[in-house]
């Protein structure tokens, strides 16, 4: 029996992988982003993260803010995993709509009742976030990008390092999740 070489291995794992993948429709694809979301969205998973970056919730005004922002984060850290693992853009943008659809009816319709205004507001918030990945750091771009979250949730820069990690923390690892979860899927 012959050897296999190291590029023979990748293209057979590669296939593999490829033959693994699920594959759904536009609007399945879209359930589980809005599904994946969810649980990070939920008000347990916004108190942990609000203990974690030392947010203090007093009220629900304070639960608010901190929904509304990782609402958005998690959201674009969404968009920029699907950016990542879709060679269709069209397709991308498709399902993309369709998750913002979802997302709108299900978690976001107290924020604003409009859904051209609400996704006009998420627009901005998302230029943000895009300025930030692509802006060059020493420290690398999740820096910048927790720097932004940082400055958004707070209203000005929460200077305390700890705060800062933990937010590097949950963009990476909820990136990295994502990026894992979703390239499991063969969007039909």
């Amino acid at each position: 029996m012959g050897r296999l070489d190291i590029k023979s291995c990748f293209m057979y794992n590669e296939i593999r992988m490829a033959e693994e993948k699920k594959r759904v429709s536009k609007k399945q694809f879209a359930e589980l982003l809005y599904y994946w979301l969810s649980q990070h969205v939920s008000e347990e998973a916004i108190r942990r993260k609000a203990r974690e970056f030392k947010f203090k919730v007093k009220d629900k005004a304070d639960f608010n803010r901190i929904f509304k922002e990782l609402l958005i984060f998690n959201s674009w850290m969404i968009i920029h995993a699907c950016e990542g693992i879709f060679g269709d853009e069209d397709k991308r943008n498709e399902c993309l709509d369709i998750f913002h659809r979802f997302l709108h009816e299900g978690k976001a319709k107290d924020i604003e009742s409009d859904f051209h205004k609400w996704m006009y507001s998420m627009s901005l918030s998302y230029i943000d976030y895009y300025k930030a990945m692509q802006t060059k750091h020493p420290q690398g771009y999740l820096w910048v990008l927790a720097k932004q979250f940082n400055e958004n949730l707070f209203g000005e820069l929460n200077k305390d390092i700890d705060v800062q990690m933990a937010i590097i923390i949950h963009a990476g690892a909820f990136i990295s999740a994502s990026i894992k979860t979703f390239g499991k899927y063969e969007v039909v």
